[in-house]
Parts: structure tokens; sequence; C-alpha cells
């Protein structure tokens, strides 16, 4: 959005982009979707259809290890990254004006996304340690 074909070319995406965004697109919706193991029943208890593992509990420190450190990566890559946004606007080539605007607003969300799978991840463990790996009855 709003780079010139130099610009990516300086970068190493110019024939890539394309299918570089869409592969990061599809890694990220992937990891997002095993996120939400933190909070469904399937977290905690592998579904049936699986071989092996259904029906089996899903060990908390195998949810809560990975989580753990894909959050501390997320609010490293989303800090850092946001520390250089300004320097990236400055190079030639890059979005300016109203498509730069745009990008940064688009972008922003980003910077909770580490800390929020933090939330979630710290929040499992506690539900788990303390209780039986059984779902319980409240609103299940």
């Amino acid at each position: 959005m709003g780079f010139s074909a130099d610009r990516l070319r300086g970068i190493g995406v110019p024939g890539w982009a394309s299918l570089y965004v869409a592969g990061l697109s599809l890694v990220s919706v992937g990891l997002a979707c095993l996120a939400l193991g933190l909070i469904r029943p399937w977290g905690e208890v592998f579904p049936r259809w699986i071989p092996v593992l259904g029906g089996r509990n899903v060990p908390t420190m195998a949810a809560v290890i990975p989580a753990g450190l894909a959050a501390v990566l997320l609010t490293v890559i989303c800090a850092g990254g946001a520390a250089g946004w300004s320097h990236e606007f400055g190079v030639a080539g890059s979005p300016s004006g109203g498509a730069a605007a745009l990008m940064t607003t688009v972008y922003a969300p980003m910077l909770a996304c580490g800390p929020l799978l933090g939330i979630v991840t710290a929040a499992y463990y506690l539900r788990r340690r303390n209780h039986s790996p059984h779902f319980s009855s409240r609103g299940r």
C-alpha cells in the first residue's frame, strides 16, 4: 500500500510481494485460530476426531509455553516495528501523506496483540492449574 516498485525491490520483495503477503496472512490466521484454543473447550481436551490424541486432556504447559513465547515475540517485534516506523516513511519510495497515515492507523492495533495474547495465556494457565482438567459445568 503506497510503496513504489523501486522501494519494494530495495527491500528484496519485488515479484514475490503478493505471495509473501498471502503466505504471511495464512500463517497469521492459522496462529490466531490456535490462540482460540486458549479460550475454547478444544484447548483443554483434544477433539475426538484427532487420531491418537482425541478425547485426551491437552497438557497445560503444551499450550502455555508456546503461547507465552509467542506473546513475548509478538510484543518485541511489534514494539520494534513501531519504534522504526517513522524511519520507514522517510525512505524514498515509501508511502507519504494520507497513505502513510492510513498505514499507521491500520497497523497500530498490532501493538496490542502480544500483550493481549499474554493476558489470555495467563488466564488459561490460572484456570487450568487449580482445576480438574475436565470441563466445569459453568457455561459449557
